[in-house]
Parts: C-alpha cells; sequence; structure tokens
C-alpha cells in the first residue's frame, strides 16, 4: 500500500527533479492522475505558498511503474498574483506526459464572490456500505482508497460514490489534498462508460484530463471524497466524460474532463 504523500516526494534541484514511479498507483500503467500528481508536485517546488487553480494533462505515452521518471519544469510566467508552469514528464528521453499548471497566492482575494454549487443529495459515507471485491478492484490503485459506491443500477453510464485515500485520508497541503480529486478524476471514465455496456468491454487509454480546483485549501480538510462523473458520449473510438469532486460538507473542491482513446477490440465478458 502506497502513501499518496510519500509516493509524490522528489528529489533534485532548480528546474529538473526526478521522482520513482510508485507501482502502488498502477491501473495496468501508472494512473494518469498519479503522474498529474507528480506534476503539481514539482510546480510547488517553484513558489511553495502558491496553491494549483488548474491542470490541463496531454499523455503522450504509456509509462513504467518502478522506474524514475524525470520532471522539468519551465515557469512561462509569473505575477505577483499568478503563475503558469509547463512540467514535462519523461523516462529513458522518452516523453510520457505534458502538463500546464496554473498557480494563485494562497491567500488570494478581490474580485467577485459567489458559490451556488449544490452536491448530489446522498447518504454520508458512515451509512454507506463498502464496495465489495470486484475484478476491477484486483489492479494495486484500489489497495489505496477506500470506496462506497452509490451508483444506482441501471444501464446509465454514470458514476456516484465515496471515496477515502488510505492509509492517510488528508495531508493539510492544498497540492496533495488536490491531487486527490485529480487521481479520482482521471481513474474513472472507463468504469463510468463500461457501465452502459454490460457485457462488452474495450480497452482504452486517456489522451487528455483537465482539472479547475474550485475551493479554498481549508476545504479540502474532508477525509471522504464524494466523485459524481458521467460519461455522455462515446463514439468514433473515443470516450468522453466529465466529473466533479466533493467534500464531506458539500463544497465542490474540482471540476474535471477527460478524453480517452480505445486501443483494443471490443469483446464479450
Amino acid at each position: 500500500m502506497g502513501g499518496l504523500d510519500a509516493d509524490l516526494v522528489l528529489e533534485g534541484n532548480g528546474e529538473a527533479w526526478t521522482a520513482r514511479l510508485s507501482p502502488s498507483w498502477d491501473l495496468v500503467t501508472p494512473n494518469g492522475g498519479y503522474l498529474g500528481a507528480l506534476s503539481l508536485s514539482a510546480a510547488r517546488e517553484i513558489a511553495p505558498s502558491r496553491v494549483p487553480v488548474s491542470i490541463a494533462c496531454t499523455f503522450l505515452s504509456a509509462a513504467a511503474s518502478g522506474k524514475r521518471a524525470r520532471l522539468d519544469v519551465n515557469v512561462l510566467r509569473s505575477t505577483k498574483r499568478a503563475d503558469v508552469l509547463t512540467i514535462d514528464l519523461s523516462q529513458d528521453g522518452r516523453q510520457v506526459l505534458r502538463s500546464t499548471v496554473w498557480r494563485s497566492d494562497a491567500d488570494a482575494s478581490g474580485g467577485l464572490v459567489h458559490d451556488v454549487a449544490q452536491m448530489p443529495s446522498v447518504p454520508p459515507p458512515v451509512d454507506v456500505a463498502p464496495s465489495p471485491a470486484s475484478p476491477r478492484k484486483d489492479f494495486p490503485f484500489y489497495e489505496n482508497i477506500e470506496e462506497r459506491l452509490l451508483s444506482p443500477a441501471g444501464e446509465a453510464p454514470e458514476w456516484l460514490g465515496w471515496y477515502r485515500f488510505i492509509p492517510a485520508a488528508a495531508f493539510g497541503d492544498a497540492t496533495t489534498d488536490n491531487a486527490r480529486a485529480l487521481i479520482l478524476l482521471d481513474a474513472l471514465p472507463l468504469s463510468t462508460c463500461l457501465r452502459a455496456h454490460p457485457s462488452r468491454f474495450c480497452l482504452a487509454t486517456t489522451t487528455q484530463t483537465n482539472v479547475v480546483f474550485c475551493a479554498e485549501p481549508s476545504a479540502h480538510e474532508s477525509e471522504w471524497l464524494l466523485l459524481q462523473m458521467r460519461c455522455p458520449i462515446s463514439r468514433g473510438g473515443m470516450l468522453f466524460a466529465e466529473g466533479t469532486v466533493w467534500s464531506e460538507m458539500g463544497r465542490l473542491l474540482a471540476h474535471g474532463q477527460s478524453s480517452m482513446i480505445y486501443i483494443g477490440p471490443v469483446v464479450d465478458r
């Protein structure tokens, strides 16, 4: 079992960093959200007081778990209030991921303020039974999270469930706590799509994941996270999904979109 904070530790200095890709986050290959979380960690090394506002991840090739990866950070622009960086993650000279990260000051204020986001009406996690074992949960990734599904029966391509990272559930650090939402939003699009195809399966790989982090750092103290996801379209060899992550207190923490490309034949299951 991997602890998320320990698995995001980087080595290096300046503009180049390295990290060992922990096998604990494998879903066949390392989870794309985990790779994006490493990018957030690399961005944190440049002006650590700033917090992530958004990340756009473009996946270019598969990563190899258990091996070291290099992260090169480039500051595109930096102002008194915000900055934007690109982070290139590569292995053995082969680029795996390019991330673009926007950040702002943790105490940023000003502008118009409102929050009318409404969390789905669901029972609290304490009143929901843990999800049973399934072939989907045979990957190491699922040893790091506790899952309590709320998705209704049927064949709608929708997903709803409570999640808690283990052994540590929250970290008191905006970068690592935001990484939890990124990891969940990247991990579940294919499972969401497959709900509409209960007797079929097709392997897919993520091409793009974009996440906006919506809440101030204090809102991330929630140990349980509610993930709501839908996959409205799957056609032309691609699937498209969108999702939101909420705190136990009903605060919208993150909103994300993903696209995946099918890479294998459709088979019966």
